[in-house]
């Protein structure tokens, strides 16, 4: 009686460890976790095409695409007009777009001008939409040719407001400017200054 169930004992040993050797065949399809792969319920991050902070974040001018917008779309057309009085005037209705332009939508960057043989107008700075002062982030330059020389005049701290409207698309940029009192870059003359820019793709 003692010997058989030492025999039933050694029995049941015998088919536990066969088991858990992994030779059934449910043991067998489960195999070790993957290495490299995620365990839990949350997804991998996936990588961006920017690869940077948007501005939102991190509170820069972005260096790379946000993966929902273009970095900059073509811009070719487009005209500004400039109206100058003071102690220097003159009235240009339509001043070309000058080359290169850039421009990325909100909230991406701008670097704009429009140039003729005489006079010119220049805005860069990051995209908004509504109305805001020149700074040194947001500038604002032009130059009138005169029968006494070309003067030049430069607004970084806050002399001029620009505004500027979202259009329907994402390839148009328009908006005003208006200038108060502004001295030319060499100190001679005092102008007010004010008009319209439009570029588009």
């Amino acid at each position: 009686m003692r010997r058989n169930r030492t025999l039933v004992i050694a029995l049941g040993f015998t088919l536990l460890a066969v088991g858990c050797s992994g030779g059934g065949s449910e043991g067998s399809s489960l195999g070790p976790v993957p290495t490299g792969q995620p365990t839990g319920n949350v997804p991998p991050a996936s990588p961006t095409a920017g690869g940077t902070a948007s501005p939102t974040e991190s509170g820069e001018a972005p260096t790379s695409t946000p993966t929902t917008s273009p970095d900059s779309v073509s811009i070719t057309q487009g005209t500004a007009s400039l109206v100058v009085t003071g102690d220097l005037q003159t009235s240009q209705p339509a001043i070309p777009l000058a080359s290169p332009a850039i421009y990325a939508p909100p909230p991406g960057s701008f670097a704009l001008s429009w140039q003729s043989a005489g006079d010119g107008f220049a805005l860069a700075g990051p995209n908004f939409v509504g109305s805001r002062s020149t700074s040194n982030v947001m500038r604002l330059s032009f130059f009138v040719h005169a029968s006494s020389g070309t003067y030049r005049f430069t607004s970084i701290d806050g002399g001029c407001s620009v505004t500027v409207v979202q259009p329907p698309d994402a390839v148009t940029f328009s908006g005003t400017f208006s200038c108060g009192s502004l001295v030319d870059d060499g100190g001679t003359i005092t102008v007010a200054a004010q008009g319209a820019f439009l570029a588009s793709g």
